[in-house]
Parts: C-alpha cells; sequence; structure tokens
C-alpha cells in the first residue's frame, strides 16, 4: 500500500523501521536526551509486541510509516480490534503513537492520517488525541465524543491532592513539599470523610473476586446485544491486562468483580491504586440498579487503599452515579476521535449506547 505524497511515500511499518520510529519517539516525546542499547531494546521489544505481533488485534498490522527516501519522518501506530453491535461484527483500528518529525509537519501529518481512515475497518479510534490531532481528524471528515471525552475527579483526601495537583509539574519542589505538610493535611483529609467525602456508611453487600481475563469476556459477552462493544475473548483481554499490569509508575492495578449474594454480576472496576496520589481508573461498569452501589465499593477499596482521589474517563453507564458524587468533570485535552462510514456508529457513540474503556483505548498501547 503505498499513497504519494510531495515528498515520500506512506508505506506499512515493518521491522527494519524500529531503530528509525524508536529514535523519532523518543525525541519528540522526549523520552531521553541520547540513546541508548538499553533504550533501543526497551523500544524494539515494545514496538514488536504492539504494532508487529499483537494478540489482542486478532488481525495483520497496519501501522504506517512515512517514508522519504529511506528516511523515517513520521509514525501512526494501528491496532486493529473487533467491536460488534445487534449480532454483528465489526472491524475497528485504534491508531496510536501518531509522530511526526518537527521539521515535517503539516503535510505527512494530514497524509499518514488520511491513509488510515480510508483502510478497510468499519470503525477508526483514537482516544488519547491533542488538539492538533483532532483538528486534522475533522479536517478529514471524522469526529470527536464530547461525551467521551469527558473526564471525572473525586477527591477521597481533598488537602492532599490539592497539594499534589499544584505542585504536580514541579517534582522536585513536591518531593520536598508533601512529607513536610503531611501532619497538617492528614488529620483535616480525616475530618474531610467523615463529613464531606460522599461514600455509603452502609453499603451493599457483594460478594468481590478477582477480575480475570475469563470472568470479563463472559461479562462482556453479556452486555446487551443493543450496546456497541469490543468482542474480545480471554486471549486478548490477558493480553491488555498484562500491558496495563506494566505501567507501574501510576501505581499497582487493581481488577474487581462483584456478584450479588446470588451471584449475579452488579459491575465491575480495573483502577490503579496510587497511595497518596490521583488513581487512575481506567475500566468501570456497572448494572443499572447498582451504580451507586458499585462507585461506593470503589471508592472504599481506593480510601482504605491510600489513594488521594480517584480519576476516570467519563462511561456513560456511570453519569447519574458520578454525578450523585458530585464529582468534578472535565472535557479533554486528550479526545476520543471517531470515523465510520456508516452514521449508526456514530450515533451509538453521541447516545452513549458504547461501551468503549480506556482500557480499551489508547492507555495499553503506551510505552511507558
Amino acid at each position: 500500500m503505498h499513497t504519494s505524497i510531495p515528498e515520500g511515500n506512506i508505506r506499512k511499518f515493518t521491522e527494519e523501521d524500529i531503530p528509525q520510529v524508536a529514535d523519532l519517539h523518543r525525541r519528540v516525546f522526549c523520552v531521553a536526551d541520547q540513546p541508548s542499547p538499553e533504550l533501543l531494546q526497551a523500544y524494539r521489544e515494545y514496538l514488536s509486541e504492539v504494532y508487529l505481533a499483537n494478540p489482542a488485534s486478532g488481525a495483520g498490522c497496519e501501522s504506517l510509516v512515512y517514508d522519504d527516501g529511506g528516511s523515517i519522518g513520521g509514525f501512526l501506530g494501528v491496532v486493529p480490534f473487533a467491536m460488534c453491535l445487534d449480532g454483528r461484527s465489526l472491524h475497528a483500528r485504534m491508531s496510536s503513537q501518531f509522530i511526526v518529525d518537527p521539521g515535517r509537519r503539516g503535510l505527512v501529518g494530514v497524509s499518514l492520517l488520511r491513509c488510515f481512515l480510508k483502510g478497510p475497518q468499519d470503525l477508526s479510534l483514537a482516544d488519547e488525541a491533542n488538539s492538533d490531532a483532532r483538528s486534522i481528524c475533522q479536517s478529514l471528515g471524522g469526529r470527536f465524543s464530547s461525551l467521551f471525552s469527558m473526564r471525572w475527579i473525586y477527591p477521597l483526601r481533598p488537602f492532599r491532592l490539592g497539594a499534589r495537583l499544584l505542585l504536580r509539574k514541579q517534582r522536585r519542589l513536591e518531593a520536598a513539599v508533601i512529607p513536610a505538610i503531611t501532619p497538617l493535611t492528614a488529620p483535616l483529609d480525616k475530618l474531610a470523610s467523615r463529613f464531606f467525602v460522599n461514600i455509603s456508611r452502609n453499603p451493599t453487600r457483594f460478594v468481590e473476586e478477582d477480575l480475570t481475563a475469563d470472568g470479563l469476556a463472559a461479562c462482556l459477552q453479556d452486555l446487551p446485544k443493543s450496546v456497541l462493544r469490543p468482542a474480545r475473548d480471554s486471549r486478548s483481554i490477558a493480553w491488555l491486562f498484562e500491558r496495563a499490569a506494566r505501567l507501574q509508575t501510576h501505581g499497582s492495578i487493581r481488577k474487581v468483580l462483584l456478584r450479588t449474594e446470588t451471584g449475579a454480576v452488579a459491575g465491575w472496576y480495573v483502577y490503579y491504586l496510587n497511595p497518596g496520589r490521583l488513581s487512575e481508573v481506567i475500566q468501570l461498569y456497572t448494572r443499572t440498579r447498582f451504580g451507586d452501589a458499585v462507585l461506593d465499593h470503589l471508592f472504599e477499596n481506593a480510601w482504605r487503599g491510600g489513594a488521594a482521589g480517584l480519576h476516570g474517563r467519563l462511561e456513560p453507564c456511570m453519569m447519574d452515579a458520578l454525578s450523585k458524587k458530585r464529582c468534578l468533570f472535565h472535557c479533554g485535552p486528550q479526545w476520543v476521535l471517531i470515523h465510520a462510514r456508516d452514521p449508526e456508529l456514530i450515533r451509538r457513540f453521541d447516545r452513549g449506547e458504547t461501551f468503549y474503556s480506556r482500557m480499551d483505548g489508547e492507555w495499553c498501547l503506551r510505552f511507558r
């Protein structure tokens, strides 16, 4: 597959491109000042695993590079996966790691994205897109989902969390200040938990289980057929869990399945417990009648683990429960982008009739 543009060609990413793509990623995302053999090996393993031999895709890889006479000036990672709706199988592709050399931005980025969108997939997605990628996608007929671009945050220890957020870009200052003010914030947060942190004092009784790959595969199959959702098997889910567990800078991953006393699934959640900091939720689902109770369980779990707060992307089934808890909402700056030839798929996103979590998106496709 070749798409000619004035200064080069768009072609399929191959193993031989790894050193140049790795160096491009290192420079554009400021991963390290200088390359090293250890870093190149880490890149080689990452790019090969995610974009050349990804068992979660169930299809051949179609990642793209911009090749200007042997010089790689752009890369667009692509991971195919299956989705389903009303009993119909759909071919979706997730784009990630959209990188263009700073000296070649403009036509190269447009050409890479245009080539991606012209692929055979029914649905094209990106969910950690910046404003530049959003503008290019919209110029090519794509959309951004305002609903799925919403984020929520809930302060479990508001004084500790506030201090962390104020100092989040000053790592050295944060390391010095946080321990010094902890004797002050700790009693204030304890007081806040009694009066302001909205966790039920009479929680619904659930039977808690570890959420396994087999268990999540069964839960996904049990979702209503009218919901647009990933069609993942146990093998691909296990790969996603393993990838997510490697992102240890976010904390230790917790996967919880909640059942009623009769054995029915009430909901589940996957998040990173990061004591003293903001903990990231990457998947959250509940049956309608258990929304408040499942959220209470998540909040209580994170509180007991020492989290300062929880942060996640809005999942439509949780909108009422999150609103009742008085969570704080914001939109962007990471945008969910969608492109489909069938307008009904777009409408499913607009109406919130889609199960599409951060774990299904670009989160597990990160380098680190």
